[in-house]
């Protein structure tokens, strides 16, 4: 079964996200941050994880899409998602 799975960090490395397919989502707050961080800034912390991992999902969206109907994506469109997939996944 093919599946979506994101994985991303927030800005100053506070919060953790990952999903799978919608519908496990974990995120991680690192020890002391509620500590150090206002409310505001933790909440920026979220959207910024969010953020890079919507964008993760779009990316590997175009890539599922391609693969199951053929859209034969060309390869200056192909090939910069498919490096940011392998990066994103290390």
């Amino acid at each position: 079964m093919l599946r979506i799975e994101v994985s991303a960090g927030s800005e100053r490395g506070f919060v953790d996200f990952s999903c799978t397919g919608l519908e496990r989502w974990t995120f991680r707050i690192r020890p002391g941050a509620l500590a150090q961080l206002t409310e505001d800034r933790l909440a920026a912390e979220v959207q910024s994880a969010m953020a890079e991992a919507g964008a993760q999902y779009q990316d590997q969206v175009v890539l599922l899409k391609d693969e199951y109907f053929g859209y034969d994506l060309p390869p200056r469109v192909r090939e910069p998602i498919e490096r940011l997939s392998q990066l994103q996944r290390r």
